[in-house]
Formats: C-alpha cells, sequence, structure tokens
C-alpha cells in the first residue's frame, strides 16, 4: 500500500468518525427534522466515496471485504442524483453500515501500520 492510500484511508476514517459523532444520539424523528443532519452526512458520504475512488485498484483488491464498488456507487448516486436522495435509506446506512466500516478501514491502517513498522525494523529504509 503506498503512501496516497494511507492518507485516502485516515481521510476515510475522519470522515466516518464526524458522520457518528454527528448522528450517535439523534433520533431518526430529529434527523429528519434538522435539513442541515441529511445534507451533511450525505456531504460526508460523498466525500468518503471521492476518498474511495482514489485508493489504488492494488489496494482494493487486497481487501475485498469492503464494499468499495457500493460506496463509490453510493457517491454517485448521492452527488449526481440529490433528489433521488432517500432519508430512510440515509438513516439506514448510518446506523448499519457507518460503524461496520469504520472498523474495516481501522483494521486495514492498523495492517498497514505494523508491516510498515516491522518494515523499519528490519533495517530497512521506505522509499528505496
Amino acid at each position: 500500500m503506498n503512501a496516497n492510500d494511507v492518507r485516502h484511508l485516515e481521510n476515510i476514517i475522519s470522515l466516518l468518525d464526524r458522520l457518528i459523532r454527528d448522528t450517535q444520539f439523534v433520533s431518526y424523528e430529529n434527523f429528519i427534522a434538522d435539513p442541515l443532519l441529511p445534507d451533511a452526512s450525505a456531504m460526508r458520504l460523498i466525500a468518503i466515496g471521492e476518498q474511495v475512488n482514489r485508493i489504488t485498484d492494488k489496494t482494493q483488491e487486497q481487501y475485498p471485504h469492503i464494499p468499495w464498488r457500493a460506496i463509490c456507487g453510493l457517491r454517485n448516486r448521492f452527488a449526481h442524483d440529490y433528489f433521488a436522495m432517500d432519508n430512510t435509506m440515509l438513516w439506514d446506512i448510518l446506523c448499519n453500515d457507518i460503524a461496520v466500516l469504520r472498523e474495516q478501514i481501522a483494521d486495514v491502517l492498523a495492517e498497514c501500520s505494523k508491516a510498515m513498522n516491522h518494515y523499519a525494523l528490519s533495517g530497512n529504509k521506505l522509499g528505496k
């Protein structure tokens, strides 16, 4: 995995953390009553999709259990067909998928960090 992929994954973690923070104590009724919450949540999902689009195919192939294509598809749907966005579907994603995705991405980053530390400890220099 290259440094750019790591940066994109870190950006995804940051966006997921913000989604979780902003919605974890909100009821569905309060979520849809405040138009800023669905809009901000959709925007963050679009940004996550943008970051996924920038992750190399090699890295994506290394972790096939992560739904890369579905994330990009959701990004495209929200970005290009805004009025088709359904608050119920968005709420379902926030309640059921975001925490799981965050755990998956964190595991990938931890594995990468472990590999980089092992590589550095073995006396190799990164970038050679």
